[in-house]
């Protein structure tokens, strides 16, 4: 079920990070009890609103909608989409069964929404995503907030996110670790739509 007006203010809040894209990023959010977010082929996101009520700090939206716009960018969910349909395909096609292929292009198409990236996918997104922020002088300690509140919410209850985004302690090390001296300016203008959101 679309929230609409959490709809309506993710997309502007994206909108005002002012990402030079080549992409008409279009963001849904959803309600769900689950914290979850994933991004599809074609410059769709989807958030759960979830995990929009669990986050403290605008910066830590920043971060996530950096974190799934860089999936969309890097073409992220076609590649692994096509990495797991390989094998499939190759066998489907070698022994001349092509309805075979067509159904698991559609098994594909329906299991979107539970796609796990690779580790290495991860830590590119979350690189990205960190040079956006920075790029944009918005504090990029948003994604330790991120992963932490995902954390949290993992110990209520078991979270998608979680389950296919592992290691975050790693991720906090590396993301802290890659983080360059520089000044973090409260923006207001996404302050005051995360604020809107927030309530």
């Amino acid at each position: 079920k679309v929230n609409p007006e959490a709809t309506k203010l993710v997309n502007e809040f994206f909108q005002q990070m002012k990402v030079q894209t080549p992409y008409a990023i279009d963001i849904t959010v959803v309600e769900d009890k689950q914290s979850n977010a994933f991004a599809l082929p074609g410059g769709h996101i989807i958030v759960y609103d979830q995990l929009l009520r669990e986050m403290k700090h605008y910066e830590e939206l920043a971060a996530l909608l950096s974190h799934e716009y860089a999936h969309v960018e890097e073409k992220h969910t076609t590649k692994t989409i096509f990495r797991s349909m390989g094998t499939y395909m190759f066998i489907s096609l070698l022994f001349g069964d092509l309805g075979g292929a067509g159904a698991v292009v559609v098994e594909n198409a329906n299991s979107l929404k539970s796609l796990q990236y690779s580790r290495r996918l991860e830590k590119a997104a979350d690189l990205y995503g960190l040079h956006l922020l920075q790029e944009r002088n918005i504090d990029p300690h948003g994604f330790e907030w991120l992963f932490n509140t995902l954390k949290q919410q993992n110990s209520l209850q078991p979270s998608e996110w979680l389950s296919s985004h592992p290691d975050l302690d790693n991720r906090i090390r590396y993301i802290n670790r890659e983080m360059r001296p520089g000044p973090a300016v409260t923006d207001s203008t996404l302050l005051r739509i995360f604020i809107s959101l927030k309530q």
